[in-house]
């Protein structure tokens, strides 16, 4: 049985598969450092990756749809901002909200994760998927 996947499911699933990969990477380097949880260190960075699939495919939508590359540049280049910082903020409450539902974050205990608000965890959040959301639609 031969499954031919379109180029673009290709670069999505390779581009986020190495963010997973990645980012277990990094969280296997700080657990040694810091004791962090065996759930936080594999299944946080599936979720962010599986979020970050989900988005970045809406955004592809939103773009075809709107027929945003038919339009002049500025209106691109515009597009490119708004949509940005758009959605980033809902993936950086995706993923935030799925992170904590599941309680796979790194808090170990119940005090310390009832101190972090949503909106904390939110501001820790955006600004790395905001750049990383910029990258993808610079591509």
């Amino acid at each position: 049985m031969n499954i031919r996947l379109p180029v673009y499911w290709r670069f999505q699933i390779s581009g986020w598969g190495s963010f997973v990969l990645f980012l277990t990477i990094l969280n296997l380097m700080e657990q040694r450092l810091a004791n962090i949880p065996d759930r936080t260190v594999y299944f946080v960075p599936l979720v962010a990756g599986f979020s970050g699939l989900f988005i970045s495919h809406l955004m592809r939508v939103s773009i075809t749809r709107l027929k945003i590359l038919a339009k002049p540049y500025y209106v691109q280049f515009l597009f490119l901002l708004i949509s940005t910082i758009f959605f980033s903020l809902i993936l950086s409450s995706l993923t935030v909200f799925l992170v904590s539902k599941l309680r796979i974050d790194v808090f170990i205990n119940e005090e310390a994760r009832k101190k972090m608000t949503f909106f904390y965890r939110l501001l820790q959040a955006g600004p790395t998927i905001t750049c990383l959301l910029l990258i993808w639609n610079l591509i």
